[in-house]
């Protein structure tokens, strides 16, 4: 590590083609964090990352702007390595340009330098780890064990390597959902790619949030047999299942009414109908109390318990 002057980083830049994103205003060219709960399809999301990246085609509509020989997927999970061959194959990639390795937690700075170097001789410049990076630290909700972390990937991102991490997000966190318990991870990560949507599904939301770009939401197909696994629904489309979800969301609400004046009469306290609520459709009781105040359930009350359906 030395002081550079400007015009020394400049030219630096020059030499080495740097680009601040490998796909317009999504993929960084630092770190990437691919985030959300499980089976909504991450890694085929990093997978289509990849295919986009090594034959120059279009992501999600947006420009690769640098392409890669070879993508190096990094695999903690037990097996991993072999679900990810067998998606390749399914999804009809170039299996000459796709290399996978187990990751284990590296021990020392010695040891961050020797995976730099094997990543380097397989001709890549792109490190996608899979899944999660969690598994790499003693204590995901620790800054120290995380910082141990960020600072070998940080030497890997120094030499020209772009980091895309996968993993489950953490709903124990203080924060809300999150990568990482500690906030350093999130700060340190340069754009995020949160993934949301029912499992069984074929819809996704995918947000994306970024250091250096304007932050974008889409809305997507899914369809894990495909290649590309994630395609973007046009407007219409959009518009459509906006409708759908909005009526779906008035007939269940419809539905507690009913239910309420069915179970709750004579019941005068607000929070005790719903807790009733809660433990008939399930929810947190403080939701459902927000949502009888606000109206949103289309009853009506009085101070004796007597429940009627809205007008």
């Amino acid at each position: 590590m030395k002081f550079q002057t400007i015009d020394e980083i400049l030219r630096e830049m020059e030499e080495a083609d740097y680009t601040a994103f490998l796909i317009d205003g999504l993929i960084d060219s630092a770190v990437t964090t691919i985030q959300g709960d499980s089976y909504l399809g991450k890694t085929y999301l990093a997978l289509d990352v990849a295919r986009s990246m090594t034959t120059g085609d279009a992501f999600l509509g947006r420009a690769v702007n640098k392409l890669a020989d070879r993508v190096a997927f990094l695999v903690t999970d037990p097996g991993a390595k072999y679900e990810l061959a067998k998606r390749v194959k399914a999804m009809g990639m170039d299996r000459q340009r796709i290399v996978v390795m187990s990751f284990y937690a590296p021990g020392d700075w010695e040891a961050w330098k020797n995976m730099l170097g094997k990543i380097k001789n397989e001709g890549t410049n792109v490190a996608v780890i899979v899944d999660n990076t969690t598994d790499l630290a003693n204590d995901a909700n620790s800054p120290r064990e995380v910082k141990l972390i960020t600072d070998g990937l940080r030497m890997w991102t120094e030499d020209g390597v772009a980091v895309i991490n996968i993993h489950h997000m953490n709903k124990g966190s203080v924060y809300g959902k999150s990568s990482f318990g500690s906030i350093i991870w999130r700060k340190w990560a340069r754009a995020e790619l949160t993934l949301t949507g029912k499992p069984a599904g074929a819809y996704r939301k995918l947000e994306v949030v970024s250091n250096s770009a304007p932050a974008t939401e889409w809305e997507l197909a899914y369809d894990p047999s495909s290649s590309p696994a994630f395609t973007v629904i046009s407007a219409g489309e959009a518009m459509k299942r906006e409708r759908q979800r909005d009526k779906e969301r008035l007939d269940h609400n419809a539905e507690i009414a009913r239910w309420i004046v069915g179970n709750c009469q004579g019941i005068a306290s607000v929070s005790e109908v719903a807790r009733k609520v809660a433990g008939k459709f399930t929810g947190k009781i403080e939701a459902h109390r927000r949502q009888i105040n606000r109206n949103a359930y289309p009853v009506t009350h009085d101070e004796q318990g007597r429940w009627a359906l809205a007008a």
